[in-house]
């Protein structure tokens, strides 16, 4: 018989609720796709075991909460024994099946909606041994002092910092296209033009959620995927 390999989805929250609180749905959402979650709960308590593990970690006051929340993901591979790891947002709700990784390989979704300048954090993947080779820091705090644009007052350098440590590493990739509509992320229910995606997307992918936290929207978007499915 085939193994079956085993996919994780790397998530990262502080307690913003906005964020938090989506991750119960962005979770089942996974699940319902057949991956697992790994979610890296900073400054807040964890828990949980596969296939939706939560990991407490502290922050450290060397950086911002924020970039130290986005970084984490970047080593997720020291609390994953082996298969594919994905790194996704946790405001970011899946809507149908539309990610098949190759785990040899890296592979890169949604480039263009950058221009083509930065790997974006949703969805980078590849199998845990490309993680720890690409990745070989053994926490954040190392990671981030290699990178003085993770500590500029400029929000254009440190707010990208994950997706800047990316792109300068990972060189040797599948870049799977996206697209656009009306200038958002084809297939992208989006907060940007909540009622207009809503509207307009067809086939839909995923789903960028709505501030403040709504349960009704998040909701919706797991009866959509589960039509999809």
């Amino acid at each position: 018989f085939p193994v079956t390999i085993r996919k994780t989805v790397v998530l990262s929250s502080n307690n913003n609720p906005d964020y938090f609180n989506y991750l119960p749905y962005v979770e089942k959402a996974w699940g319902m796709l057949g991956w697992n979650t790994l979610t890296y709960l900073v400054d807040m308590e964890g828990g949980g075991m596969a296939p939706h593990a939560r990991i407490s970690i502290p922050s450290s006051p060397a950086f911002r909460q924020d970039t130290f929340t986005q970084c984490v993901r970047l080593l997720a591979h020291h609390d994953i024994d082996s298969g594919t790891l994905m790194t996704s947002d946790i405001d970011m709700i899946p809507i149908s099946n539309y990610w098949s990784p190759n785990p040899a390989v890296w592979t890169v979704y949604g480039r263009d909606l950058t221009g083509h300048e930065h790997h974006p954090i949703c969805y980078i993947s590849g199998d845990k041994s490309l993680w720890a080779k690409t990745f070989p820091e053994e926490s954040v705090t190392q990671l981030l002092g290699k990178y003085p644009q993770s500590s500029s007052p400029d929000f254009y350098q440190y707010w990208f910092t994950d997706q800047i440590i990316a792109t300068e590493r990972i060189v040797d990739y599948v870049s799977v296209e996206r697209g656009t509509e009306a200038g958002l992320a084809k297939g992208r229910i989006d907060r940007a033009d909540w009622a207009g995606t809503l509207a307009r997307v067809s086939a839909g992918i995923d789903a960028h959620m709505v501030r403040p936290f709504s349960p009704d929207e998040a909701e919706r978007c797991l009866a959509m995927l589960s039509a999809n499915l």
